[in-house]
């Protein structure tokens, strides 16, 4: 009896890691790849413990144990893979000591990790695409096989064409063209740093005024970043948030943008998104001008 419970420990520790192995960060997966070969080792070894009092049937029978709760075990934790939590309520902002007089301008995307850091954002925007549309993911037990190839394609990816580097790099050239009497930032809607902790740090900074200005939808998204914007709490303390039209919703990011998902899926390199960085920098120095607030 004993040795049945050592085979289906082995298969389910076996099944359970090799969901990570395949959709891991590299540094973490190679840790799940020790213990896959140690359960396997387990499993194959019991196995042929077995044939000395049962024969070559034996062996067959702890093989398919082995292997029953590998697969049991697999299917299960692929199926929660990358689930999302409902986000914990936020504490109001502390009032600042002291103020900070300059408007600040948020540069506001979904967002994908410089390097990769899981399925996370990638089940995020499955799921985004499933609400939106007929567009389906891939079947969940078909999953972790998919982020291995998503990790593979990201892990030759230049940090500036990944959509928080490219966003970042645009933040800062922004800033620098409107001097010092704005402060520029980067957000996000699906990764860090997100949209409502930016929005509280720069409350508890002292800053009064934000405009938040999203990159590369398709369509209006005023009022998921209202929600946000509810969520953190920052208007409780006084803070004045507006809502500028989407940068490069009259030119093609928004479909290269889209178009990511589904080539880093297939393993492939993703659109470039360095050649937009010059228009869009232009559009958005255009938003901040039409702002009806000037730096005091």
């Amino acid at each position: 009896m004993w040795n049945r419970v050592v085979l289906l420990i082995a298969g389910v520790a076996c099944g359970w890691n090799l969901v990570h192995v395949l959709s891991a960060p590299a540094d973490r997966a190679r840790r799940h790849r020790v213990w896959v070969a140690l359960a396997v080792v387990a499993g194959i070894g019991m196995s042929a413990a077995l044939v000395p009092s049962g024969g070559v049937g034996a062996f067959v029978l702890g093989l398919v144990v082995f292997l029953g709760s590998a697969v049991v075990a697999y299917a299960g934790n692929a199926r929660e893979l990358g689930k999302e939590e409902d986000p914990l309520p936020r504490p109001r902002p502390e009032p600042p000591t002291s103020g900070d007089p300059r408007p600040v301008v948020i540069l506001v995307a979904d967002g994908e990790p410089e390097t990769y850091t899981g399925p996370g954002p990638w089940a995020r925007e499955w799921r985004r695409r499933a609400h939106a549309g007929p567009e389906a993911a891939p079947h969940w037990l078909l999953r972790p096989l998919t982020y291995t190839r998503i990790r593979a394609a990201y892990g030759v990816l230049p940090p500036e064409e990944t959509v928080q580097g490219w966003l970042s790099t645009l933040a800062r050239r922004l800033d620098r063209s409107l001097g010092g009497e704005y402060r520029v930032q980067e957000a996000f809607l699906r990764i860090s740093p997100s949209l409502a902790s930016t929005l509280f740090h720069l409350a508890e900074d002292g800053h009064r005024t934000v405009l938040l200005v999203p990159v590369g939808y398709a369509q209006d998204v005023a009022a998921p970043l209202r929600e946000v914007v509810t969520r953190s709490r920052v208007r409780e303390v006084g803070v004045s948030v507006d809502y500028a039209p989407v940068l490069g919703i009259d030119s093609d990011v928004a479909d290269v943008l889209g178009a990511r998902l589904p080539a880093l899926a297939r393993g492939q390199a993703p659109p470039r998104l360095a050649d937009y960085a010059d228009a869009l920098q232009a559009e958005a120095e255009q938003r901040v001008a039409a702002w009806d607030v000037r730096p005091s």
